[in-house]
């Protein structure tokens, strides 16, 4: 950012001169008259976001052309915030050049032209995510129905199964720049446990890639994340989406699901040996402090190693009372920073370079009282993400797409929790929903 000198010769009651009081915005935002706008003020337009041609509606002015555009939108009065400014407005004098020259039409047409481009990416990104939204559907419906008849006929289920992780395999070994997504699908009653395996199959299998896993370990990989609460079975849902916390004959009941899970597989005979190991160990710890088993690393496969990391988080994310739930960038703080001992130090540095130091789906708040949600990361970028901006003036389906890499205004400030927030931001960002993951390529062409 730009650093201005500070102005010696402007007087303090400058910054209050001729304002009625009665129309002062809140937050210490004063209204002064467009002739005193100058670089250095942070400033924000009472405009639609289709009648300026500015990217967002508040922003420091940088540049003599940004104040030229500025000074020939029509405009009387400007809203200035003094705590974002490095400057003071002008006096308030009619006859007061306006600094930055006369009208320059070709920088207008040209910010105008950006904006354009702009919009017509966010459209390409807003497609792309509707994209993941569908495949996300798609995998959850064929997961349900594969587990349904996983009973009655294993070998069928299972080479389903096994069709639908080549699928994924192809699409991450054929697209060298591949990303997480956040997905919008809203879940139906009854298939938040079928979300979940295809969450850690997701996650899992970018994570593999990511550690160069052959295309044999990437697809065991894929069939034994699908498969790991396979014991879910055998356990009542009424434990299974109790929203209070479990008692203690509940949760001992429940920590028997992967020893069922291995019963069931043993019993199908349709399972590789790896495959099994992992529906048997995906809740132990390298500490020796999970279960069924209390192994320690040595023991416990590395390919149940990488499931663990994306089963923990996914489960912190998406509890059966979402009040409980975790916000991301709360799971992947709470899983490095106190459980670490728990999950491969190596494995854990990967996810979080995956996901990011801000994940998909974390509300932030970000410099110039903006809010929003990440929806994807930078890779190499990790504080820069992709986010999507609540903008009460911009209907939801158009919602802006901002890329933090490309846009030298924005920084975030600090991750929120999604109950903090107003209901109509909540609403806006689709904060209530599950929080999803679907790969696509990261770049457009």
């Amino acid at each position: 950012m730009q650093n201005f000198p500070p102005d010696q010769k402007q007087d303090a009651h400058i910054l209050t001169a001729e304002v009625n009081e009665d129309e002062l915005p809140q937050d210490g935002k004063q209204i002064i008259s467009i002739e005193q706008t100058r670089l250095g003020l942070f400033v924000e337009l009472d405009l639609s976001w289709m009648d300026h041609p500015f990217l967002l509606r508040s922003f420091l002015i940088k540049t003599p052309e940004q104040l030229q555009v500025l000074n020939n939108l029509g405009l009387e009065e400007i809203i200035y915030d003094p705590s974002r400014s490095v400057k003071t407005p002008l006096p308030r004098k009619k006859d007061q050049p306006v600094e930055g020259g006369d009208q320059n039409t070709p920088v207008l047409d040209e910010m105008w032209k950006e904006k354009h481009c702009r919009i017509e990416c966010m459209k390409a990104y807003r497609q792309k995510m509707r994209q993941c939204d569908k495949q996300f559907e798609q995998s959850v419906g064929f997961m349900k129905k594969a587990m349904l008849g996983f009973r009655a006929h294993p070998k069928t289920a299972l080479d389903a199964i096994k069709q639908m992780v080549d699928g994924m395999l192809a699409t991450l070994l054929d697209t060298p720049d591949m990303a997480l997504y956040l997905v919008n699908a809203k879940r139906s009653r009854g298939i938040a446990e079928y979300a979940h395996f295809v969450n850690v199959t997701v996650l899992s299998m970018m994570l593999g890639k990511a550690l160069d896993l052959d295309e044999h370990e990437m697809r065991l990989l894929g069939i034994g994340a699908l498969f790991h609460d396979l014991g879910k079975l055998k356990i009542p849902e009424k434990v299974l989406r109790k929203k209070e916390p479990l008692n203690n004959a509940e949760e001992s009941f429940l920590q028997m699901h992967p020893l069922y899970g291995v019963k069931i597989a043993r019993e199908s005979g349709v399972f590789p040996a790896e495959v099994m190991l992992i529906i048997a160990q995906h809740h132990e710890a390298l500490d020796g402090s999970g279960y069924p088993k209390g192994l320690k690393a040595k023991n416990i496969h590395k390919l149940t190693q990488i499931i663990m990391v994306a089963d923990a988080y996914d489960l912190y994310c998406n509890q059966a009372d979402a009040d409980r739930s975790l916000s991301p960038y709360e799971a992947i703080s709470l899983m490095f920073a106190k459980e670490k001992s728990k999950y491969n130090e190596d494995i854990l540095k990967i996810f979080i370079s995956a996901l990011g130091v801000y994940p998909p789906g974390t509300a932030v708040e970000l410099s110039g009282d903006q809010v929003g949600v990440v929806i994807s990361i930078n890779a190499g970028e990790l504080l820069k993400p992709n986010i999507l901006l609540y903008d009460e003036n911009i209907p939801k389906d158009k919602a802006i797409v901002v890329d933090l890499c490309e846009d030298d205004e924005l920084q975030i400030i600090k991750s929120l929790r999604p109950s903090t927030l107003p209901e109509e931001v909540f609403d806006y960002l689709d904060l209530g929903r599950n929080i999803s993951h679907y790969f696509a390529c990261a770049t457009e062409g």
